[in-house]
């Protein structure tokens, strides 16, 4: 007999816990694997998250606030 998950135990499976597990897990892979302090940004007119990661070059930004901000605003698009 097949073991497999149907989609109606899939979408119980991922309750609001486990997409924060998810989303956290991905910023906080995401700020470790990239060299941020050399970071390079094409536009002329920085977004404020350009603004926040390019504060890295200059000594001002710090790992937890890049991931409190990135926290914030994917949580904020997705809704959650």
């Amino acid at each position: 007999m097949c073991s497999c998950f149907g989609v109606r135990e899939c979408e119980n499976m991922l309750t609001s816990e486990t997409v924060y597990l998810v989303i956290n897990r991905t910023i906080f892979r995401w700020l470790t694997a990239k060299n941020l302090h050399a970071l390079e940004f094409d536009t002329d007119q920085p977004t404020p998250p350009e603004k926040l990661l390019a504060a890295f070059k200059s000594g001002a930004g710090s790992y937890a606030r890049a991931f409190e901000y990135m926290a914030r605003h994917v949580l904020y698009f997705l809704k959650l």
